[in-house]
Formats: structure tokens, sequence, C-alpha cells
């Protein structure tokens, strides 16, 4: 029993991962009439991450350690319209080269495809002082069987919402305050895992859920110099 109660103990990990890199970005915004369209390139970031490991109890962050790291590009396009003089509506698209970004053991390899995103927004002058706003995103990633998961990092499809308001409390000054909140999908990873003891081994059919909760609430300031 001691095998099976190592294999299930829990485990500590302390680790700082530093890296550095540069990533050229292109960006266009044209606008006619009541019209504004903008695209962002943000180019696959390549670079490694190198591990500065005090406890690492899971075998995986040995100290020193140079694993791959990027950060996946991004292309993006965002459309705008001014369908009244007080309101503005506007939809976006996002999409993550999620499997062009090396990962330790190329883990990329284990998704299914690139990751969607959808955006959707409102902007609306209740006075010349006074906006408020919501908008709306779906995030979908595409995971395959789930074998890209595990319990030391992991994302979910989801969707969120969030609204926000904007008052001008002087000539140069604005004041924002928003809140958002993002409800992610459940999902089951299935697989057999070995416990071996006392000389006999067991094979056991196993289900990881994977999901989590995510609420934001921020307050900024706007300055014109």
């Amino acid at each position: 029993m001691e095998g099976v109660r190592q294999q299930l103990a829990d485990k500590y990990l302390d680790c700082t991962q530093t890296g550095w890199s540069i990533d050229p970005i292109i960006g266009i915004d044209f606008k006619f009439g009541k019209w504004n369209i903008g695209a962002r390139q943000e180019f696959t970031t390549h670079f490694n991450i190198q591990n500065d490991t005090k406890v690492d109890d899971t075998g995986l962050f040995a100290d020193g350690v140079n694993t791959p790291g990027d950060m996946p590009g991004i292309t993006t396009v965002g459309v705008q319209y001014e369908a009244l003089p007080s309101l503005r509506v506007m939809a976006g698209l996002h999409y993550f080269w999620d499997k062009n970004a090396r990962m330790d053991k190329d883990k990329q390899k284990l998704l299914k495809g690139n990751t969607w995103e959808y955006n959707a927004g409102v902007e609306y002058d209740l006075t010349k002082e006074v906006l408020v706003s919501a908008g709306f995103q779906k995030t979908n990633y595409r995971l395959g069987d789930g074998s890209f998961l595990n319990d030391m990092s992991f994302v979910t499809s989801s969707y969120s919402l969030g609204f926000g308001a904007s008052f001008k409390v002087a000539k140069n000054m604005k004041v924002n305050v928003a809140y958002f909140q993002t409800f992610y999908d459940t999902f089951n990873k299935q697989y057999e895992q070995e416990f071996s003891a006392a000389g006999q081994t067991i094979t056991a059919n196993c289900t990881d859920s994977f999901t989590r909760t995510n609420k934001v609430f921020g307050v900024g300031l706007d300055i014109d110099f």
C-alpha cells in the first residue's frame, strides 16, 4: 500500500520560470463614414523558459532546465459601426496559432486544432458624461481527446459576459468601472492508470473533470494631458 500512497500523495512545487523574446506585430486601422475596421497580426513568439526550482515533488521541473515556451501567434479582425451618434456596435474574431507554438515535449501536437474566439459588444452614451457598455466573448479550444490537459496547467472552452461604465469627472479625466464573469465548460478526460502495491498491479479506469471559475472587477482612471 505504501506504493499507492506515494502515487496519490500531495505534490509540492516552488518554481519560477523566466524567458524573453522579441515579437513583431503588424496592425492596420481604417475608418470611413460610420464604419471602423481594424486588423492585427501578432507573430508566434519563440523563446525558451528556464526553471529556477526550490521544491519539486513532481519531478517535472528540474532546476536550471530550459524548455520551449512559445506564445502562439494571433490574427485578429474587428469591426465597429456607429448605428446612432450615441450608439456603437462592434464584433471581432481572434484566431490563435496554438499548434505552431512549441511546448515541452511537443505537447502542442496533442491539440486537435487552433483556438477560435468570437466577440461582440455595444456602447451607449447615456449623456455626454456617462457611457455604458456590454460585451460577449466565446472561446473555443480544440482539445481533442484531452491528452493535452493535466492537473498542472489546463484550459477549457468558455464564454464570458461583461459590463462597464465610464464617467467623465473632469474636463480631462474619466473613471472607468467594469465587471465580467467567465463560464467554463467541463471537460472530462478519460484514461487508464496503473497502481502497483504488494507485488500486484491494478489498472484503473479514471476520469478527470477539468473546469474553473472566473470573476473580475476593475477600476481605471484615464487622464488626458
